[in-house]
C-alpha cells in the first residue's frame, strides 16, 4: 500500500499494509472469523483472537509458528498443518517408511519430531509430525498468490456494495463490516 495514501498503515519507512486474518470454514464456504490489521502486527499475536474448534484441521502460514499454542492446540484436539521456516530448530524421533505412492507425489521424508529448543525455552511438550515435500511449482507462485489477494479483496468490496445498497445502509463499508 502507498503510505502517502494510507498513512494509517505504517509498516515500513516508505511502505504501508495490512494483513487479513480468518478462519474459512469450507463446509459452509465462507469466513467465520475475520481480523484485520496493521501489517506490522506479528501474525502470531492474532491466535488468542482466532476461533478454533476441536476436531478441525486448521492451515496456518509460517508467520503463526508459536510452540506453545501448538502445544495447547494438541492437548485441545485442534489438528493444524503448517510450514517450518528455515531456521526451526528441529530434533528427530523417528522416521517413518515412505510408500511408493508417497514418492509419487513427491514426499521426500516423514517423521515424527520436537520442535523448538530447551536453551531458547520454547521446546514444545508434544511430537509433531513433519512432513518435507518437493516442491515442483516453483514459476508463478508468488504472482499467483498476490492476484489472488487481489481479486478476493475487489470481491470482497463489490459484495459489500451490494449488500449496502441492497440493505439501503447508509453509513460507510467499515461500519458494514
Amino acid at each position: 500500500m502507498g503510505l502517502s495514501l494510507f498513512s494509517w498503515a505504517k509498516f515500513r519507512s516508505s511502505k504501508g499494509g495490512i494483513k487479513l486474518h480468518t478462519v474459512y470454514d469450507l463446509n459452509v464456504q465462507t469466513p467465520e472469523n475475520v481480523i484485520i490489521t496493521n501489517a506490522i502486527i506479528h501474525d502470531k499475536e492474532i491466535f488468542d483472537n482466532l476461533t478454533l474448534s476441536p476436531s478441525v484441521t486448521y492451515l496456518f502460514d509460517r508467520a503463526y509458528i508459536h510452540y506453545q499454542k501448538f502445544d495447547d492446540f494438541i492437548e485441545n484436539d485442534i489438528y493444524f498443518i503448517t510450514r517450518t521456516r528455515s531456521n526451526t530448530k528441529i530434533e528427530f524421533i523417528r522416521s517413518i517408511d515412505l510408500t511408493s505412492r508417497d514418492k509419487e507425489v513427491n514426499i521426500l521424508l516423514d517423521a515424527d519430531v520436537m520442535l523448538g529448543d530447551y536453551t531458547l525455552k520454547t521446546k514444545m511438550k508434544h511430537e509433531m509430525r513433519l512432513v518435507r515435500v518437493k516442491n515442483t511449482n516453483k514459476n508463478g507462485t508468488k504472482e499467483i498468490a498476490v492476484l489472488i489477494q487481489i481479486y478476493s479483496a475487489l470481491i470482497l468490496f463489490l459484495i459489500l456494495k451490494v449488500i449496502k445498497k441492497e440493505a439501503k445502509f447508509k453509513d460507510t463499508l467499515l461500519k458494514l463490516i
